[in-house]
Protein backbone atom coordinates (compact mmCIF):
# COMPACT_ATOMS: atom_id res chain seq x y z
CA UNK A 1 0.00 0.00 0.00
CA UNK A 2 2.69 2.21 0.59
CA UNK A 3 5.62 2.32 -2.23
CA UNK A 4 7.80 4.97 -1.39
CA UNK A 5 9.80 3.80 2.20
CA UNK A 6 13.40 3.68 -0.12
CA UNK A 7 12.57 7.42 -2.12
CA UNK A 8 14.21 9.38 0.97
CA UNK A 9 17.52 8.26 1.26
CA UNK A 10 19.30 10.23 -0.99
CA UNK A 11 19.10 14.12 -0.50
CA UNK A 12 20.44 14.90 -4.27
CA UNK A 13 17.70 12.61 -5.83
CA UNK A 14 14.65 12.20 -3.89
CA UNK A 15 12.09 14.32 -1.72
CA UNK A 16 13.18 14.67 2.12
CA UNK A 17 9.10 13.39 2.96
CA UNK A 18 6.69 11.62 0.94
CA UNK A 19 3.09 10.79 1.70
CA UNK A 20 0.76 8.52 0.43
CA UNK A 21 -3.53 8.43 1.36
CA UNK A 22 -4.72 5.53 0.12
CA UNK A 23 -8.58 4.60 0.10
CA UNK A 24 -9.65 1.28 1.21
CA UNK A 25 -13.19 -0.59 0.90
CA UNK A 26 -13.47 0.01 4.67
CA UNK A 27 -11.02 2.71 6.04
CA UNK A 28 -7.96 4.71 5.27
CA UNK A 29 -4.36 4.17 5.15
CA UNK A 30 -2.05 7.17 5.34
CA UNK A 31 1.27 6.10 4.79
CA UNK A 32 4.40 8.27 5.40
CA UNK A 33 8.48 8.12 4.95
CA UNK A 34 11.13 10.87 5.99
CA UNK A 35 14.70 10.90 6.17
CA UNK A 36 15.85 10.76 9.42
CA UNK A 37 18.15 13.28 8.91
CA UNK A 38 15.73 15.92 8.65
CA UNK A 39 13.58 14.70 11.91
CA UNK A 40 12.88 12.40 14.87
CA UNK A 41 10.25 10.77 16.06
CA UNK A 42 9.07 13.66 18.30
CA UNK A 43 9.56 15.99 15.09
CA UNK A 44 8.00 13.28 12.83
CA UNK A 45 3.98 12.94 14.99
CA UNK A 46 4.33 16.81 16.11
CA UNK A 47 4.09 17.10 12.27
CA UNK A 48 1.47 14.53 11.56
CA UNK A 49 -0.54 15.65 14.85
CA UNK A 50 -0.42 19.49 13.26
CA UNK A 51 -1.69 18.00 10.02
CA UNK A 52 -4.45 16.12 11.68
CA UNK A 53 -5.48 19.45 13.11
CA UNK A 54 -5.36 21.28 10.01
CA UNK A 55 -7.54 18.39 8.48
CA UNK A 56 -10.18 19.32 11.29
CA UNK A 57 -10.12 23.04 10.53
CA UNK A 58 -7.80 24.16 13.41
CA UNK A 59 -6.64 27.50 12.11
CA UNK A 60 -3.98 28.19 15.48
CA UNK A 61 -2.16 25.71 16.28
CA UNK A 62 -1.46 25.28 20.31
CA UNK A 63 2.12 23.94 19.46
CA UNK A 64 3.88 25.40 16.41
CA UNK A 65 6.90 24.09 15.83
CA UNK A 66 11.03 25.80 15.91
CA UNK A 67 13.04 25.61 13.34
CA UNK A 68 15.52 28.04 14.76
CA UNK A 69 18.88 26.69 15.30
CA UNK A 70 19.67 29.37 17.87
CA UNK A 71 19.92 27.00 20.68
CA UNK A 72 23.26 25.26 19.65
CA UNK A 73 25.70 28.41 19.35
CA UNK A 74 28.85 26.30 19.35
CA UNK A 75 27.73 24.73 15.59
CA UNK A 76 27.88 26.23 12.70
CA UNK A 77 25.58 25.05 10.67
CA UNK A 78 25.17 23.13 8.22
CA UNK A 79 27.04 20.78 9.05
CA UNK A 80 30.05 19.47 6.57
CA UNK A 81 30.77 15.68 5.98
CA UNK A 82 33.78 15.60 3.84
CA UNK A 83 32.68 13.91 0.56
CA UNK A 84 35.52 11.13 1.13
CA UNK A 85 33.39 10.66 3.96
CA UNK A 86 30.40 10.26 1.74
CA UNK A 87 31.84 8.53 -0.68
CA UNK A 88 33.11 5.55 1.74
CA UNK A 89 29.50 5.14 3.48
CA UNK A 90 27.66 3.06 0.77
CA UNK A 91 25.90 0.06 1.87
CA UNK A 92 24.76 -2.18 -0.53
CA UNK A 93 23.91 -4.64 2.16
CA UNK A 94 20.68 -6.16 1.20
CA UNK A 95 18.45 -7.10 4.24
CA UNK A 96 17.00 -10.60 4.46
CA UNK A 97 13.47 -10.81 4.09
CA UNK A 98 12.16 -11.34 7.86
CA UNK A 99 9.26 -12.85 9.40
CA UNK A 100 7.90 -9.81 11.13
CA UNK A 101 5.30 -10.81 14.67
CA UNK A 102 3.15 -7.50 16.27
CA UNK A 103 2.82 -8.22 19.90
CA UNK A 104 0.42 -6.58 22.05
CA UNK A 105 1.23 -6.72 25.69
CA UNK A 106 -1.78 -5.23 27.88
CA UNK A 107 -2.15 -3.02 31.15
CA UNK A 108 -2.00 -5.45 33.31
CA UNK A 109 0.85 -7.79 32.20
CA UNK A 110 2.63 -4.23 31.94
CA UNK A 111 1.81 -3.50 35.33
CA UNK A 112 2.90 -7.04 36.79
CA UNK A 113 6.03 -6.96 34.72
CA UNK A 114 6.94 -3.94 36.41
CA UNK A 115 6.37 -4.70 39.53
CA UNK A 116 8.14 -7.79 39.73
CA UNK A 117 11.23 -6.03 38.37
CA UNK A 118 10.95 -3.04 41.38
CA UNK A 119 10.59 -5.79 43.45
CA UNK A 120 13.90 -7.59 42.68
CA UNK A 121 15.64 -4.13 41.85
CA UNK A 122 14.53 -3.22 45.64
CA UNK A 123 16.39 -5.78 47.39
CA UNK A 124 19.46 -4.60 47.01
CA UNK A 125 20.58 -1.65 49.85
CA UNK A 126 21.84 0.61 46.88
CA UNK A 127 18.80 0.47 44.81
CA UNK A 128 16.71 1.45 47.35
CA UNK A 129 15.87 4.74 45.55
CA UNK A 130 16.19 2.74 41.87
CA UNK A 131 12.44 2.92 40.41
CA UNK A 132 12.13 0.90 37.04
CA UNK A 133 10.15 1.62 34.93
CA UNK A 134 7.35 0.06 32.73
CA UNK A 135 9.41 0.52 29.23
CA UNK A 136 12.86 -0.76 30.94
CA UNK A 137 10.96 -3.87 32.47
CA UNK A 138 9.42 -4.59 29.33
CA UNK A 139 12.41 -4.31 27.35
CA UNK A 140 14.53 -6.27 29.48
CA UNK A 141 12.15 -8.84 28.99
CA UNK A 142 12.32 -9.22 25.46
CA UNK A 143 16.01 -9.59 25.66
CA UNK A 144 16.19 -12.39 27.59
CA UNK A 145 13.63 -13.99 25.67
CA UNK A 146 14.97 -13.70 22.34
CA UNK A 147 18.04 -14.34 23.13
CA UNK A 148 17.19 -16.86 25.21
CA UNK A 149 15.77 -18.54 21.97
CA UNK A 150 18.56 -17.75 19.77
CA UNK A 151 20.64 -20.26 21.63
CA UNK A 152 23.87 -18.25 21.95
CA UNK A 153 27.25 -19.31 23.51
CA UNK A 154 27.09 -18.39 27.14
CA UNK A 155 30.70 -16.00 27.18
CA UNK A 156 29.11 -13.95 23.66
CA UNK A 157 28.18 -10.58 23.99
CA UNK A 158 25.06 -9.17 23.43
CA UNK A 159 23.83 -5.58 23.12
CA UNK A 160 20.42 -3.59 23.48
CA UNK A 161 20.45 -0.26 21.59
CA UNK A 162 17.88 2.56 22.11
CA UNK A 163 17.09 5.89 21.43
CA UNK A 164 18.39 9.01 23.87
CA UNK A 165 16.51 11.87 23.31
CA UNK A 166 17.71 15.20 23.99
CA UNK A 167 14.95 18.10 23.90
CA UNK A 168 14.66 16.99 27.86
CA UNK A 169 18.32 16.72 28.62
CA UNK A 170 18.75 19.98 26.91
CA UNK A 171 17.33 22.43 28.94
CA UNK A 172 17.40 25.78 26.09
CA UNK A 173 15.13 23.55 23.66
CA UNK A 174 11.88 23.73 23.59
CA UNK A 175 10.09 20.24 23.26
CA UNK A 176 8.59 21.73 19.77
CA UNK A 177 12.18 22.19 18.05
CA UNK A 178 12.01 20.69 14.81
CA UNK A 179 14.76 18.45 13.65
CA UNK A 180 16.56 15.52 15.14
CA UNK A 181 17.82 15.74 18.27
CA UNK A 182 18.41 12.10 19.18
CA UNK A 183 21.62 9.17 20.01
CA UNK A 184 21.89 5.68 19.49
CA UNK A 185 22.53 4.16 23.28
CA UNK A 186 23.80 0.44 23.89
CA UNK A 187 23.77 -1.95 26.92
CA UNK A 188 26.25 -4.53 26.76
CA UNK A 189 26.02 -7.98 28.61
CA UNK A 190 27.56 -11.31 28.25
CA UNK A 191 24.44 -13.86 27.30
CA UNK A 192 25.39 -16.33 30.40
CA UNK A 193 24.96 -13.03 32.56
CA UNK A 194 21.47 -11.70 31.08
CA UNK A 195 19.91 -15.00 31.34
CA UNK A 196 20.74 -16.10 34.39
CA UNK A 197 19.87 -12.85 35.99
CA UNK A 198 16.34 -11.65 36.70
CA UNK A 199 14.49 -9.11 34.79
CA UNK A 200 14.91 -6.86 37.50
CA UNK A 201 18.92 -6.57 36.78
CA UNK A 202 18.97 -6.31 33.51
CA UNK A 203 16.71 -3.45 33.46
CA UNK A 204 18.66 -1.87 36.38
CA UNK A 205 21.58 -2.25 34.29
CA UNK A 206 19.36 0.01 31.80
CA UNK A 207 18.22 2.27 34.11
CA UNK A 208 22.11 3.15 34.86
CA UNK A 209 22.94 3.58 31.06
CA UNK A 210 19.88 6.26 30.49
CA UNK A 211 20.61 8.06 33.74
CA UNK A 212 23.89 8.50 33.12
CA UNK A 213 22.80 10.38 29.77
CA UNK A 214 22.79 14.51 31.07
CA UNK A 215 22.54 17.29 28.76
CA UNK A 216 26.57 17.82 29.45
CA UNK A 217 26.94 14.04 28.27
CA UNK A 218 24.78 15.14 25.05
CA UNK A 219 26.57 18.16 24.65
CA UNK A 220 29.80 16.22 24.42
CA UNK A 221 28.03 13.90 22.20
CA UNK A 222 27.49 16.45 19.38
CA UNK A 223 30.50 17.98 19.33
CA UNK A 224 32.34 14.36 18.88
CA UNK A 225 29.93 13.32 16.36
CA UNK A 226 30.55 17.03 14.47
CA UNK A 227 34.46 16.14 14.25
CA UNK A 228 33.92 12.53 13.46
CA UNK A 229 31.09 11.58 12.15
CA UNK A 230 29.63 7.59 12.29
CA UNK A 231 27.13 6.69 10.21
CA UNK A 232 25.37 3.41 11.15
CA UNK A 233 25.48 0.73 8.75
CA UNK A 234 23.11 -2.17 9.17
CA UNK A 235 25.17 -4.66 7.43
CA UNK A 236 27.43 -3.98 10.89
CA UNK A 237 24.54 -4.76 13.14
CA UNK A 238 25.07 -8.39 14.90
CA UNK A 239 22.36 -10.86 15.14
CA UNK A 240 23.48 -10.30 18.83
CA UNK A 241 22.06 -7.32 19.03
CA UNK A 242 17.97 -6.16 19.83
CA UNK A 243 17.18 -2.46 19.32
CA UNK A 244 13.99 -0.32 19.69
CA UNK A 245 12.77 2.86 18.16
CA UNK A 246 9.52 4.90 18.62
CA UNK A 247 8.10 6.02 21.62
CA UNK A 248 5.09 5.21 23.84
CA UNK A 249 4.90 8.93 24.61
CA UNK A 250 4.21 9.46 20.83
CA UNK A 251 0.49 11.03 20.42
CA UNK A 252 -0.06 8.15 17.75
CA UNK A 253 -4.30 7.92 18.53
CA UNK A 254 -5.12 11.31 18.77
CA UNK A 255 -4.98 11.81 15.00
CA UNK A 256 -8.61 12.34 13.46
CA UNK A 257 -8.31 13.98 9.80
CA UNK A 258 -11.72 13.97 10.10
CA UNK A 259 -12.67 10.25 9.49
CA UNK A 260 -12.40 9.33 13.08
CA UNK A 261 -9.35 8.29 15.24
CA UNK A 262 -7.19 5.49 13.93
CA UNK A 263 -7.55 1.52 14.71
CA UNK A 264 -4.04 0.53 14.22
CA UNK A 265 -0.74 2.25 13.99
CA UNK A 266 2.40 0.10 12.32
CA UNK A 267 5.96 1.00 10.59
CA UNK A 268 6.94 0.16 7.47
CA UNK A 269 9.46 -1.85 5.81
CA UNK A 270 12.40 0.91 6.14
CA UNK A 271 14.86 0.34 8.43
CA UNK A 272 14.25 -3.35 9.21
CA UNK A 273 16.89 -6.46 10.65
CA UNK A 274 17.04 -8.90 12.72
CA UNK A 275 16.55 -7.92 16.22
CA UNK A 276 14.86 -4.37 15.31
CA UNK A 277 11.33 -3.55 17.58
CA UNK A 278 9.33 -0.80 16.75
CA UNK A 279 7.10 0.79 20.01
CA UNK A 280 3.73 1.95 20.21
CA UNK A 281 1.72 2.70 22.65
CA UNK A 282 -1.79 0.38 22.48
CA UNK A 283 -5.27 2.01 20.77
CA UNK A 284 -6.14 1.24 24.76
CA UNK A 285 -4.51 3.39 27.64
CA UNK A 286 -1.44 1.52 28.71
CA UNK A 287 -0.77 -1.02 26.55
CA UNK A 288 1.81 -1.34 24.13
CA UNK A 289 2.80 -2.65 20.65
CA UNK A 290 6.15 -4.24 19.51
CA UNK A 291 5.81 -4.62 15.65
Amino acid sequence: MFQFYWKTESFAKNKLIRGQVTELVDGIFIGITANHSVLDGTSFWHFFNSWSAISRGLIHLPKLPVFQRRFFNSINFPIQISKSHVQNFPDDFVVPHFKERVFHFSKQSIVTLKARANAEVGTGTTNQMVQISSLQALLSHLWQSIMRNKNLEPNEDTHYCFIIGGRQRLHDLPQEYFGNVIKNQKVTMKVKQLLEQGVGSVALEMNKVIAANTGEDFNKFIETWIASPELLKISTISSRTLATSSSPRFDMYGNDFGWGKPIAVRSGSANKFDGKITLFCGAEEGTLINN
